[in-house]
Order: structure tokens, then sequence, then C-alpha cells
């Protein structure tokens, strides 16, 4: 059910910014394309081109209204009949848009006419020839404006939601390869890992049973992440609290070579962001900063809200020579492209290396998370 709920549409939000000014753009660009024709038989050309794209225009912001207010209902037709609906619907409001357009002119109120007013087209011409249709030269007229108006739209209808078809699967692989990405995160926890915090706990049981207990807590939280049936979202608090008691873990097995600094009180408790995201990140700076060191390190923690976007930084020193430790790269990529997923490019993840010290930093976009 939650998959369900959670299955991007085959129709974008024609509500949205970003589709209103992609209509609005390609909707003039084709109101140039008509107008400047070859044979359009133009007199007016800035006068035709107004007429034309206020029609367009008209016709483009009715069909985005029409298809924003029925969007939830075409999406539960199912990803193909939902966009031939939308096309079907489209034609509908282009088909009626037309007939309005055609009388407006014929009585005066605006002119679309191309060309001198006595010109008739050879398609008109060719209609009022026709013994089984018997066109009057108005009736050709207004048969050939609707045969027109209504086969471009349907045709530029078409490719619009094939289009669409195409982002849409794009989008179904991106969010397939996404979750693919969390299951490989999600089952990479290492065994060592496992194996000292078992001898941990073995080894606190009796001698100090409350921190053998905050380790199993730790541990249980660990891993009910690591399941992700809560999905595939998290807070800020969530994620803090999940990278705090991995450290707390590998705190009583180093000891005093492990240091953490937290400077977290800027960050919005309930901003978004990917599951298991700041874990993996202390986790390597733990395996590959602080272990190889002899007498350790410390690992700050930053994260602040700075003009509308969260930003953390995770920092630690590293050795001077390779230790020939791999698999921070697949975690750092990891992370990298579920940001990605989650915020397209309003998010950044950034990897510095300055005076022996290892430093990554993701911004993302602040989002309260909605459960």
């Amino acid at each position: 059910m939650a998959e369900e709920n959670t299955r991007p549409s085959a129709l974008p939000d024609f509500c949205s910014l970003d589709a209103l000014f992609s209509i609005v753009v390609t909707g003039e660009l084709l109101a140039f394309i008509l107008v400047l024709r070859p044979g359009a038989g133009t007199v007016d050309v800035w006068y035709d081109l107004a007429m034309v794209s206020l029609f367009i225009q008209w016709v483009g912001l009715t069909g985005a209204g029409t298809l924003c207010v029925s969007r939830r209902w075409l999406s539960r037709l199912g990803p193909t009949w939902a966009l031939f609906a939308a096309w079907a619907l489209f034609v509908v409001i282009v088909a009626a848009l037309s007939e309005v357009a055609f009388w407006l002119s014929a009585s005066g109120w605006v002119a679309l006419q191309y060309g001198a007013a006595d010109t008739v087209s050879d398609t008109v011409f060719w209609l009022t020839q026709q013994p089984l249709v018997s066109l009057d030269l108005g009736a050709a007229r207004h048969v050939d404006f609707l045969a027109r108006t209504i086969s471009i739209g349907a045709i530029v209808g078409a490719v619009a939601l094939r289009n669409v078809n195409v982002q849409f699967q794009w989008k179904l692989n991106v969010e397939a390869r996404a979750r693919s990405r969390v299951a490989a995160l999600q089952a990479r926890i290492r065994p060592h890992f496992l194996f000292n915090s078992m001898n941990t706990i073995a080894s606190f049981t009796r001698t100090k049973p409350d921190i053998a207990e905050q380790v199993v807590e730790d541990l249980s939280d660990l891993f009910r992440a690591s399941l992700g049936k809560d999905g595939d979202r998290a807070t800020v608090e969530s994620e803090l609290e999940l990278a705090a008691g991995y450290l707390r873990i590998e705190a009583l097995r180093l000891g005093e070579r492990l240091q953490v600094v937290w400077n977290v009180d800027g960050l919005p408790q309930n901003a978004q962001l990917p599951r298991l995201t700041l874990q993996p990140l202390v986790e390597n700076a733990v395996y590959h900063g602080i272990e190889p060191l002899s007498s350790g390190g410390t690992i700050h923690v930053n994260g602040k809200l700075e003009r509308g976007r969260v930003i953390i930084t995770v920092t630690n020193p590293i050795p001077k020579q390779q230790t020939g430790r791999q698999g921070s790269q697949m975690a750092q990529a990891n992370v990298r492209e579920r940001l990605q997923h989650q915020f397209a490019n309003a998010s950044s993840f950034d990897v510095s290396v300055n005076k022996g010290l290892y430093e990554v930093r993701l911004s993302v976009p602040y989002e309260g998370y909605v459960p």
C-alpha cells in the first residue's frame, strides 16, 4: 500500500509554475511557427501574431487548468489510460474553444482570418466543391478552421504527452535505482561492527548492565533504520540520533581515541533528509579516519540553517598515507544519488581534503517532514 501511495503520477502537476511557464513558452513558439510559416498569407504580422498567441495561450492555460483540477481523478486510471484520457480531454477543450473563437471572429469581435478578407484558401474552395457536403463559403470556412485547429491541437497534445510519458518512465527508472541503492546501503552494515557491538554488549552485561542496555537500544535503532519500515525519508532529528547512537557504540570500543564535537543547535529538527544519510558519513569518518590513526582524533559534526538551506558538514582527520581501506566512495556516491533523487538539482554534496582533514558537506533545501 505504501508503494502505491508513493508511486509517481504519469501526469505532471499542471498547477506548478514550471509547467505553466513551459506551456506559455511552447505556445508562443508555436504561434511564431504558425504565423511565419511559408504561404501563411500574413498581411499584418504583429496583429496576426497577437491574435494567434492569444488563442494558443487561451487554449494552453485552459487545458492546463482543466488537467490540474482533474489530475487526481485521471491518475486513478493508470499511466497509459491517464495519458490517453488527458489527451482526449485536451482535444475536446481545443474543439470547444475553437468553436467559440470562430463565432467571436464571425460576429466581428476579433479577427482571426489570415490575409485579405476576400481570399479563399484551397481547402475552403475544395470544401465548397464537394457535392456530398454542399457547404457554402461561410460553412466551409467554419469547417476548415475547426479542422485545422483541432488537428494542430491533437498533434501538439500527443507530442507533449508523449514527452510526459518518456519523463514518467525515466522517473520510474530513477526511483527503482534509488530504491536499489537504499537496499544496498541498508545491507552494508559491516560484519566487524556487528561482532564488536555484540562483544561490547557481552563484556558489559554483568559489570555495567546500563551500558549494555544502551548499546542494545542503539544497535536496535540502527537495524530498525536499515530495515526502512517507515519509508525512505526521515527528519534531521532522527538522523542525528541514529548517528549519535552509532558513535556511542564505537566510542565504547575505541575509548579516548574517538572524540566527537557536535555543533548542530542551529539545525531545524523537522527538516527532511533521506533515511540513512548521516550514519554512513560518520561511519566512514570512524573507519577511514579515526581507526587508522594510533592516536585517534576528533569528528566534528556541524549543522546550520542558512538562507532556507540545511547545511551539514562532517569533518575528521585522515592518515598521511593511505591504509588500503575501501568503501567510502560507494557510501558517498549512494548518499549523493539519494539526495539528488529527493531534492533534484537543489541539493549538493561536496568532499574536500585540506591540511589533513577530510570534510563532507551536504546542502539541501529546508522542507518540513510530513508523515
